[in-house]
């Protein structure tokens, strides 16, 4: 089921945005940078809401910290920017609930990350099995060659057989690790897009 996107809210975010950095005086580059964001083209698409992707919870709490607003103001349901005792008492709740979060994030991150190295390592390892078994079937076919009556050897089959599934196996298992490979980017990308990383 697809997800409705409220272009209002978007909208309110986007210009509430840009007021609250006006307010604490910042200039739109120094404040994507405080943001996470290596240069402001996303925080422009935020404040000009031409990008709908763009806004996530961490960007809406970054930016309340960061411009001393409370989320209620930048979400549009209040009129009022200062933070209150009550509104600080639930940000200091809601960045420890971030830095949870965060926490969790660079657990996943390093987990990903650790399967990367292993499926490199098996890939080393199953590209030097694949190179044996090349060389395995080169010996083979000069020896058949030069031993016109291998045919008739006894287990000259089953060296045959042996040679082939020592290849079919090498070739399962290049597939099934490109295959892996490919989900773990998938899982890394997909967790970065979920937490609100962006480039």
């Amino acid at each position: 089921m697809r997800q409705r996107i409220d272009f209002k809210l978007i909208g309110v975010i986007g210009s509430r945005m840009r007021e609250a950095r006006e307010i604490a005086g910042m200039q739109q580059v120094h404040a994507a940078k405080l943001l996470g964001y290596k240069n402001s083209s996303r925080l422009n698409k935020i404040e000009n809401s031409t990008n709908v992707s763009s806004i996530s919870l961490h960007i809406i709490l970054t930016a309340a910290k960061i411009y001393d607003v409370s989320t209620d103001f930048l979400l549009g349901s209040s009129e009022e920017w200062e933070r209150d005792a009550r509104v600080a008492g639930e940000s200091n709740a809601m960045s420890h609930i971030l830095e949870l979060w965060n926490v969790q994030h660079l657990n996943d991150l390093n987990a990903i990350r650790r399967n990367e190295n292993k499926v490199t390592a098996l890939c080393k390892a199953v590209d030097m099995y694949s190179s044996s078994v090349a060389n395995c079937r080169k010996s083979l076919n000069v020896f058949i060659e030069k031993n016109r009556g291998f045919d008739d050897m006894k287990a000259g089959a089953t060296l045959i057989n042996s040679v082939c599934d020592l290849e079919n196996a090498v070739y399962n298992s290049t597939a099934q690790l490109k295959r892996y490979r490919a989900d773990v980017k998938v899982e890394k990308d997909l967790r970065h897009k979920q937490l609100g990383v962006f480039e």
